[in-house]
């Protein structure tokens, strides 16, 4: 409402230093009170729609704009107050987390304009420092060379270079993802050629083992048999 009243050369009426003409001049009524009437008559109607049924309620026995301008700060003056710690809290905790750039600058900047809106408005420093001290670990190096920097930047420039910074981080975790399927490509192929010659030695081996195996049965079998057939040919020339 502020801008709009203030745009339209109206806002002395709300705030108190608009003269009320007297409403009889030389016996005549004053055209100028008639004009001032209208024009207050309309303001009020603009508050009056601007405001939630709740609050309605509490100033529809208000006849000019500027009782019911004076009300309002009465009734939310306390309100205000709680309103400008509690987003001083959220400025001072305030954490990009896993949100993009453009969110945390936005969220930010909104809070900053609720200051604003509550007659605390933040310098460009102050929202500055609020803004570096909530991004994370990955803006270590962008936040010292920014806090180095001998002449200060406006929120709008660091904006900027913050964007091209959240790009740069984008672009190197893009290229960690992609050389990772090559890496594990060449991992499992080591380990399936060193699992292939290991199998192949431990059959040789197994073989070799089985062979000699087998050749060692032969050749005992074959000299069991050999002392049956003397000790019968022994016996044999005995009985004759």
């Amino acid at each position: 409402m502020v801008p709009f009243l203030k745009g339209h050369q109206l806002f002395h009426h709300v705030d108190g230093s608009s003269l009320i003409p007297s409403p009889m001049i030389d016996g005549a009524e004053n055209p100028e009170y008639a004009k001032w009437v209208l024009v207050d008559q309309l303001i009020l109607s603009a508050l009056n729609s601007s405001l939630s049924e709740q609050v309605l309620t509490q100033v529809l026995d208000c006849f000019t704009s500027h009782v019911v301008w004076s009300l309002l700060e009465s009734l939310f003056a306390a309100q205000s107050s709680a309103h400008i710690m509690q987003t001083q809290y959220q400025l001072a905790t305030l954490k990009k987390g896993s949100e993009s750039i453009t969110d945390y600058f936005h969220r930010a900047k909104a809070l900053a304009a609720s200051m604003g809106a509550a007659g605390q408005p933040l310098s460009d420093s102050k929202f500055s420092v609020f803004l570096l001290a909530g991004l994370g670990t990955d803006y270590d190096s962008f936040v010292t060379s920014l806090t180095t920097r001998a002449d200060p930047l406006s929120p709008h420039q660091i904006y900027s270079f913050l964007l091209n910074h959240e790009s740069r981080l984008a672009h190197q975790t893009h290229t960690l993802l992609s050389a990772n399927p090559l890496i594990d490509q060449l991992t499992t192929t080591k380990h399936s050629a060193h699992f292939s010659a290991s199998y192949q030695q431990n059959n040789r081996g197994r073989g070799n083992r089985n062979f000699r195996g087998r050749r060692g049965s032969g050749r005992g079998a074959s000299h069991s048999f050999s002392n049956k057939c003397v000790k019968f040919a022994i016996n044999l020339d005995t009985r004759l």
